[in-house]
């Protein structure tokens, strides 16, 4: 049976006590008919008042917010923000806190098909040709060692690791990403990017560069690149500037941008874990 990203995130993001906080019920949660009684709006203003992020109450998602609630009221300290999250976005907030989470899949895939078949009375950006793709620079000092360490640790703190590794966003072809290491190392040019890379290499470790979602047109792969910045924030990268939105995705509302590009950071994580990494130290760079 096929599942989607969040049901496989939901399969693997178990709490210290085996309980879900997922879109699925849980048996071992009793709802008061206290809470029961609370109308749909009641229930959000519940939820909300205590730091959940909450998506559409309907009659099948209404038990799940119900339980949700309960263990807010039963641990209010897991109502509290983890002070490493501080400044990350809610969505983001969310997902690491292991609420119940929307499911985006559907929107990613209404973005890209937009670029499957470019329309020939359109314009692109340097053209339809697909050759682009986007990449991560990772600090090993953070995210060290994840693809081993996520053999034994809980998937949710891998992935904030990652997370909080994570220090730069791109889009490019060829040999793109390395020209960020190649100006650390020809120019005398100061800014947070290049002083994070030498920062790494002063240490004697190596970045990291992810490369994923290959095979795109340079629209596609800038709007990949600009939701998964929206997401995690400029204030927590070193990227100069905020991404270029194209097609739909222009008209898409910030909540639904972010949401989007938290899933293509979670699978974006999935291929590190799978593939693994070699970090790039100085002497790795002509």
């Amino acid at each position: 049976m096929s599942v989607t990203l969040w049901e496989e995130w939901s399969m693997l993001t178990a709490g210290e006590d085996n309980t879900l906080v997922t879109m699925e019920t849980s048996p071992t949660v009793i709802v008061p008919l206290r809470v029961s009684r609370l109308s749909d709006t009641q229930l959000r203003a519940e939820l909300v008042s205590k730091g959940a992020l909450v998506g559409p109450i309907t009659p099948s998602t209404r038990i799940v917010y119900e339980q949700y609630l309960v263990k807010l009221e039963e641990a209010p300290q897991a109502s509290l923000m983890d002070s490493s999250l501080a400044g990350y976005t809610r969505e983001l907030i969310s997902c690491l806190k292991g609420e119940p989470q929307t499911d985006w899949t559907g929107a990613e895939l209404e973005m890209a098909e937009e670029y499957r078949h470019p329309s020939a009375g359109r314009k692109y950006r340097q053209g339809t040709s697909k050759t682009c793709f986007n990449y991560l620079l990772l600090d090993p000092l953070i995210a060290d060692d994840l693809p081993k360490r996520a053999l034994t640790v809980n998937p949710r703190e891998i992935f904030k690791q990652f997370i909080k590794g994570v220090f730069y966003i791109g889009k490019g072809k060829q040999s793109r990403p390395y020209s960020h290491l190649i100006e650390a190392t020809r120019t005398s040019k100061d800014c947070e990017k290049l002083a994070r890379i030498r920062d790494i290499w002063s240490r004697d470790r190596g970045v990291i560069s992810l490369h994923v979602y290959h095979n795109t047109m340079a629209e596609e792969a800038f709007t990949r690149e600009a939701l998964m910045i929206a997401c995690l924030g400029l204030k927590k990268l070193t990227n100069s500037k905020k991404g270029e939105f194209y097609g739909k995705s222009r008209t898409w509302r910030p909540a639904k941008q972010r949401g989007v590009g938290l899933s293509l950071l979670y699978k974006a994580h999935l291929t590190l874990l799978n593939e693994g990494h070699r970090e790039i130290k100085r002497r790795d760079v002509a």
